[in-house]
């Protein structure tokens, strides 16, 4: 990924936090001469099941067995995995100084590694508990009070029904070789330009402008 140096982002624990937090990715690959693709929740883990520990860790999932996509897991063959975070337009007319053209800031990340297939149910199982578990935690934590939605979805209560689809599936990791960062929130504009794209950000009525102007409060230098 082609990244400016003002945006780079090479801070292994801010990374790691960013597909922790933004864990529904895109994995790339090229599969029998074409560029496929799919969309799926990807757990961040610091070993594989080899019990084998990575400097970047390793992602770990499962998809539709349907989808033909697996079969280029070779554990040889590298994929590129792309998670997204906030991103939003920003336009000319909110920075302090001019001339000026419009843009767009967001945060990205690439991981690039080779993803093999886990041949084991136990260890198919145990990502698809690992998974609950994560999901259940978060929109539990985050239920407004709707009746029996605090309570998280029971995995081992419907392990048979798991096991039992399990066939339908493939469970598959992939150690990170390489994580590239792009987190582009305008470091490089002077402090009053900053400030004014934040206003202008914090102004729009939709969530991602307004996660996109906190987050230039937080990465962004605090003096130009």
């Amino acid at each position: 990924m082609y990244i400016p140096a003002h945006f780079r982002q090479d801070d292994q624990a801010e990374l790691q936090s960013f597909m922790r937090r933004h864990s529904f990715a895109l994995l790339s690959m090229v599969r029998a001469g074409r560029i496929e693709a799919v969309h799926l929740p990807l757990l961040l883990r610091s070993t594989d099941t080899q019990g084998q520990s990575h400097e970047h860790g390793v992602l770990a999932g499962h998809l539709a067995r349907a989808n033909p996509i697996w079969q280029a897991f070779d554990g040889s063959s590298e994929a590129l995995v792309v998670f997204s975070g906030a991103h939003a337009y920003v336009s000319p007319r909110w920075y302090a100084s001019s001339p000026q053209v419009p843009t767009w800031n967001y945060m990205a990340l690439h991981a690039y590694g080779a993803p093999r297939i886990i041949e084991d149910a136990a260890g198919a199982e145990e990502i698809l508990r690992e998974s609950t578990r994560k999901y259940e935690e978060e929109v539990s934590a985050g239920a407004l009070g709707q009746s029996g939605a605090a309570a998280p979805w029971d995995f081992e209560a419907s392990l048979s029904d798991v096991q039992r689809r399990l066939q339908y599936i493939v469970a598959f990791e992939l150690p990170i070789r390489e994580l590239q960062g792009c987190f582009k929130l305008n470091q490089h504009k002077k402090a009053g330009d900053r400030d004014g794209v934040i206003e202008g950000l914090e102004g729009q009525e939709d969530a991602a402008s307004r996660e996109v102007a906190a987050l230039m409060r937080q990465y962004c230098p605090k003096e130009a």
